[in-house]
């Protein structure tokens, strides 16, 4: 299975919690249907979301929380 990365408004994510790095969108073809995953990544460390989203707006906001 191949990874498709697109630039989906990376602008919008906020930095890595972790290094402080850049964040983009990474959508995955899913193995079973004719549908597709989301996910983000950092660019520096490379740590990731989980890859189970089914929306580009789902994985954001899972990655642009933040613990007060």
């Amino acid at each position: 299975m191949s990874r498709m990365i697109r630039n989906m408004n990376d602008d919008d994510l906020k930095s890595c919690p972790c290094c402080g790095g850049k964040a983009f969108f990474v959508v995955e073809p899913s193995a079973y249907s004719n549908s597709f995953f989301y996910f983000i990544a950092c660019d520096d460390c490379g740590i990731e979301t989980p890859r189970t989203f089914r929306t580009k707006e789902a994985a954001a906001r899972v990655w642009n929380k933040r613990v007060s």
